[in-house]
């Protein structure tokens, strides 16, 4: 099932409704995140939980209580099932033809900027996941997650904001008794996912195809834009 990363934007505010709320301990968010209302604190949405608002804003808030009630999260009230809010795609996956093996090394750049060269271990997958591990270690500014697949020649990487450039070129596996290739692909919409509802699973701002109801947590695709881009609602609300 293919993720995105996203900005969550409400093509049809007002800002003269925009309110706001007190933010939860060491929360950071993006303009446009999705934010549902805590025990005592506003914060992000998670899985399974209702959207309540919608952020318009970008801030870290501070780890302590009396500084955090001294400023609050800006958001837009009650989103309507009717209003549309944008999501961009910018999810990667890299593809390896054939298992990793033993001695192999793994390179690629990041930005033009080398990633640490990460060294076959153990097994395909664990190798996998080793330099999922060390894209977010070398290039933590760029990238938010990165998951190796389930099975042993996948690696799913996602932005640290939707409008961040990540770019990963000289993908290139050398020594061992055989050397795989990788390519790179973007995750993408089609017109065809127009209707498909999406849930939210982590931290608020991605998005996974689900099921074609919908539960709490959830947004509707409304208007297939272009492989990078399509306009969403609210489905809970």
């Amino acid at each position: 099932m293919a993720t995105w990363e996203f900005n969550l934007k409400d093509h049809n505010a007002n800002n003269s409704w925009l309110r706001s709320t007190l933010a939860s301990n060491s929360v950071a968010i993006l303009d446009g995140t999705p934010i549902t209302n805590g025990t005592s604190w506003a914060t992000i949405t998670a899985a399974g939980e209702t959207i309540m608002w919608v952020a318009v804003q970008k801030k870290t808030f501070d780890s302590d209580n009396i500084t955090v009630a001294k400023e609050e999260i800006l958001y837009n009230p009650e989103p309507n099932m009717n209003n549309l809010y944008e999501l961009e795609g910018t999810g990667q996956t890299i593809l390896f033809d054939a298992d990793l093996v033993t001695s192999n090394t793994i390179d690629m750049d990041v930005n033009g900027t080398a990633m640490t060269q990460v060294t076959y271990g153990t097994s395909s997958t664990a190798t996998c996941a080793a330099i999922a591990a060390q894209l977010v270690t070398d290039f933590g500014s760029l990238i938010d997650t990165t998951t190796a697949g389930s099975w042993a020649r996948t690696i799913k990487i996602v932005p640290i904001e939707a409008n961040s450039s990540v770019v990963i070129t000289n993908i290139t596996v050398a020594a061992g008794a055989s050397q795989a290739s990788a390519t790179l692909t973007a995750d993408t919409f089609s017109v065809n996912d127009e209707g498909s509802f999406y849930d939210i699973t982590n931290t608020g701002h991605k998005v996974r195809i689900n099921s074609e109801s919908a539960t709490s947590g959830q947004v509707q695709m409304i208007d297939y834009v272009s492989t990078s881009k399509a306009k969403f609602r609210i489905a809970n609300t």
